[in-house]
């Protein structure tokens, strides 16, 4: 198992390699981490390599790779969303999803979470009870999908805008749009959704 201060230099080399295509050198990880010697990253480095987190090609310059089944982000579930009538949901921690968030074109410094959806106001969209959609933490446009808190309760619905009125609206007619009352804040905009 990797030790705190290894997760740190993997995070580190798997974000240098998705944001400039190419692992970072002995003489960057060494700055960017003020070890006092070369060596320390070496020792760090052959540990990730015994734990199969990185694969390194002996003699070339910035090869260091991540294998596919460590290249993932741990996204946490904060419990349930009610795909129904809106409901004041306790969030809690539910454990993590592992997700490729450079796949979905999310940024790894994006705020981001995921939620168990629970009914079936959003199956016309394909979003199913039991499911877990990842949501990013930004402003949402019109038609997006959103977890939003409308009038102190939680939902997730599709945010439509109409002659300058705000309100969501259910993928499935059994359910009427709803029109905020007081306020609708919106908590986080679907970006993938999970089969579980």
């Amino acid at each position: 198992m990797a030790t705190d201060k290894q997760k740190q230099i993997f995070d580190y080399i798997r974000g240098h390699i998705r944001r400039l295509g190419y692992a970072p050198s002995f003489a960057d990880i060494q700055k960017h981490f003020q070890f006092r010697s070369p060596t320390a990253v070496t020792d760090h480095l052959k540990a990730l390599e015994r734990l199969g987190m990185i694969a390194r090609e002996l003699g070339l310059s910035r090869a260091i790779r991540i294998p596919k089944e460590f290249d993932f982000d741990n996204i946490p579930v904060y419990g349930r969303i009610p795909a129904g009538i809106p409901d004041s949901q306790i969030q809690g921690d539910e454990g993590t999803v592992r997700v490729d968030l450079a796949s979905l074109g999310i940024s790894t410094g994006s705020p981001v979470f995921a939620l168990k959806v629970s009914g079936d106001s959003m199956i016309g969209a394909g979003i199913l009870s039991g499911d877990i959609v990842l949501l990013e933490a930004r402003q949402a446009l019109e038609n997006e999908i959103v977890a939003a808190l409308i009038d102190n309760e939680t939902t997730l619905k599709r945010l439509i805008k109409r002659k300058g009125k705000v309100f969501l609206r259910a993928e499935n007619p059994k359910y009427s749009d709803l029109i905020p009352e007081e306020e609708m804040v919106i908590q986080g905009v679907m970006r993938a959704l999970i089969r579980a």
